[in-house]
């Protein structure tokens, strides 16, 4: 993981956002296209596997 992507990924928790609406993160823009795809395909993972909605712990 790369620290651009755990830093999305912390921004996301600060915001309270989930991997269904990831989308609404303003730092999205700073990551690269190959980071986006390995986030839309964990997303996609998270939400396929968790019918009620992804919570943070």
């Amino acid at each position: 993981m790369t620290k651009t992507l755990w830093s999305f990924l912390m921004e996301m928790k600060k915001n309270n956002l989930t991997f269904e609406n990831y989308e609404l993160c303003p730092s999205l823009n700073a990551l690269s296209p190959e980071e986006k795809v390995i986030l839309n395909e964990y997303a996609r993972s998270i939400v396929l596997e968790n019918e009620a909605g992804n919570e943070w712990v």
